[in-house]
């Protein structure tokens, strides 16, 4: 895993260095040495503080959090990685990754 480029964020008058895993911005993939996105390693919330500020803050039920969008994103990949992984089958296979239906 590597490194995005370190960046400082400014509190008051004392500035800080912060750095986060180098993802893919879209996928949320974790990216190696070379550049290459992991297919089985991903990031989200706290650890991508140093390039999406405050996406941990405020990740309150109903809301469109960043938390939550991320959350989504690795979800349907893990739910597809899932799926392929597995020859001959089509969709989820346990009852709990089915939908139930609206949010109530």
């Amino acid at each position: 895993m590597t490194w995005s480029k370190p960046c400082s964020r400014k509190s008051g008058s004392a500035a800080s260095a912060i750095a986060s895993p180098d993802v893919e911005p879209a996928r949320l993939r974790v990216r190696d040495a070379d550049g290459v996105a992991s297919g089985r390693l991903f990031a989200c919330g706290i650890p991508l503080e140093g390039v999406e500020w405050n996406n941990a803050i405020g990740a309150r039920a109903r809301s469109d959090a960043a938390l939550f969008r991320q959350a989504d994103v690795i979800a349907g990949q893990a739910l597809t990685a899932a799926r392929t992984a597995l020859p001959g089958r089509t969709g989820p296979t346990a009852p709990a990754l089915q939908s139930s239906g609206p949010d109530r």
